[in-house]
């Protein structure tokens, strides 16, 4: 009789093999997206430091303490990929509109002619916060999203919350120039409101027509009146005559014009809302 001998030592090799190779796939699986987030942070951190552009706080008014602005900063931070950031306080525009005098510190200053910028103001003089996008900036940032983004934080600015109020905004700010899109309570508030009336519209015109009464035909009402109306032997008498001048009629038409000035020294954009 022959005896066959099963190998055990083998076997239990090769299972222990297949648990250790089970078990860095498994560690594979969960380390790899760490890797890769801490990949993508090393990339955003070297393209920040490459990046040309810087971020400036020149609280002028005061309205921001020292650690309200080195928490400014980091947000701004997000944004110096796409240009410079700016943000401005002033008490004093040297008699100058907010946005001429936003205009004329871009095009006097050399760290920040002729670059892609965005500038934030918060001008306490003629009481209004203004943003304008310069450069590349401003194809992001043009004056309906400067309207759009200080709607949506002048409410900080009334309630002397100018920090809230400097944050919110370059939030939106950064947020735009990455490519999403800044929605606003106003402007939703206003989308309602005409969807609303448009409705009611609708409604009224549709109640009307469906109750209005039909007009009757020429036969119906001519065959009404050979029953209610009873004529016998009409007669006609002339009166007279009488001439009646009746002169071609002429039309003239006049127009006017209308014309706008424009001040100006500056070319660029922006938009902004009072507090």
């Amino acid at each position: 009789m022959t005896v066959r001998k099963t190998d055990s030592g083998k076997n239990i090799l090769f299972k222990i093999s297949a648990l250790i190779t089970a078990a860095i796939l498994i560690f594979a699986a969960f380390v790899s997206p760490v890797f890769s987030l801490f990949a993508q942070a090393s990339d955003d951190e070297e393209q920040q430091s490459s990046t040309p552009y810087e971020v400036y706080i020149g609280d002028f008014s005061n309205l921001l303490s020292d650690e309200q602005e080195e928490e400014l900063y980091n947000v701004m931070l997000d944004g110096i990929v796409y240009g410079n950031m700016v943000f401005v306080t002033t008490d004093y525009t040297e008699g100058y509109n907010t946005k001429d005098y936003i205009e004329k510190m871009y095009q006097t200053d050399e760290r920040l002619k002729g670059t892609s910028a965005v500038i934030y103001m918060i001008d306490m003089d003629n009481r209004l916060l203004w943003i304008s996008g310069y450069g590349d900036a401003r194809k992001t940032i043009t004056p309906d999203y400067g309207n759009l983004i200080t709607d949506n934080i002048y409410k900080y600015a009334k309630d002397g919350d100018y920090y809230t109020c400097a944050v919110k905004g370059f939030e939106q700010i950064c947020q735009r120039l990455a490519g999403s899109r800044v929605s606003g309570s106003l402007r939703s508030v206003g989308n309602l409101c005409t969807a609303v009336i448009v409705a009611e519209i609708i409604c009224f015109a549709f109640a009307y027509v469906s109750s209005a009464s039909k007009k009757a035909a020429d036969s119906q009402i001519l065959e009404n009146l050979a029953l209610t109306m009873d004529i016998k032997n009409p007669t006609v008498k002339k009166t007279g005559t009488r001439k009646v001048y009746d002169p071609v009629r002429s039309s003239s038409s006049s127009g006017g014009s209308r014309g706008g000035g424009g001040g100006g020294g500056f070319s660029g954009g922006g938009g902004g809302h009072g507090f």
